[in-house]
């Protein structure tokens, strides 16, 4: 079941390729734009509680994007839950994905969180794009982490009796810091000198035209992670924006989740 809302009708369509294909993954030994926990609930009983922690996960996952638009769905496959998110302004999609896994004693929530592609789904052709942009490099600036970080607080605000959430922290996305931003512009510098020696040494059309693409590339990716950095720091220095979720049909979602889970 998927609930959709205010999105744009390229965004409705290509949004479940890139999804699916998820060309920013391509390059996930990088381990610069996902991340991934397994939240522990101890001393709970499944099939007794379900109903609370269907309801815990579905609406910490609507928090999660109180900064996006998102779209939730759910299926008889794993993973049990999985939100797609779009970051207000450029609308890069994201997925957070949710599986319950029961225990001897408790259950294990493991959430991970994973930008999707480079271009965002309402640009025509966003898949194919994606797709040729796979090998760009782009950090996440803790984004997928801070949903997870957000599902946990409010899981911890619903602990049930004699009950605890551990967090086991596997991957956390990449933030930019100061040493970061050195490397960056380094990194800058140097494609700044092989645009200029492109356009002033090389006489092969070809070769120019593909060098130009990469270089514009490389370089449209370095302003957006200064851009990226400085939000990242002016949200982390001041009050968060308490900005609205347009979310779908939360109650229908639920209750649909813990029909498919029940059925396990």
């Amino acid at each position: 079941m998927i609930s959709i809302r205010n999105f744009c009708y390229l965004t409705v369509v290509q949004a479940p390729f890139v999804s699916f294909i998820r060309p920013g993954q391509w390059l996930g030994f990088l381990k610069l734009n996902r991340a991934k926990s397994i939240l522990h609930v101890s001393n709970i009983e499944t099939t007794k509680n379900i109903t609370s922690i269907i309801e815990s996960c579905t609406n910490d996952l609507g928090l999660v994007a109180s900064d996006c638009m998102c779209l939730m769905s759910c299926c008889k496959k794993r993973p049990d839950v999985v939100v797609w998110c779009f970051t207000p302004g450029i609308g890069w999609q994201d997925v957070v994905e949710v599986d319950i896994q029961p225990t001897e004693n408790g259950i294990n929530l493991v959430i991970s969180s994973q930008s999707c592609s480079f271009i965002p789904t309402w640009i025509p052709l966003s898949p194919l794009l994606g797709l040729l942009l796979f090998w760009l490099p782009w950090a996440d600036h803790g984004v997928n982490y801070d949903r997870i970080l957000l599902i946990k607080k409010r899981l911890e605000g619903k602990v049930w009796e004699n009950s605890q959430i551990t967090e086991t922290t596997i991957e956390k996305g990449c933030i930019v810091g100061f040493k970061q931003t050195i490397v960056v512009t380094i990194f800058f510098l140097i494609v700044s000198c092989a645009t200029y020696f492109n356009y002033t040494q090389n006489d092969i059309y070809l070769l120019n035209l593909f060098v130009t693409i990469i270089t514009s590339m490389l370089t449209l990716s370095t302003f957006i992670t200064y851009a990226a950095a400085l939000g990242r720091y002016l949200k982390t220095s001041k009050k968060p924006c308490n900005s609205k979720c347009l979310l779908g049909d939360v109650t229908k979602n639920r209750s649909s989740i813990k029909e498919n889970l029940l059925e396990k």
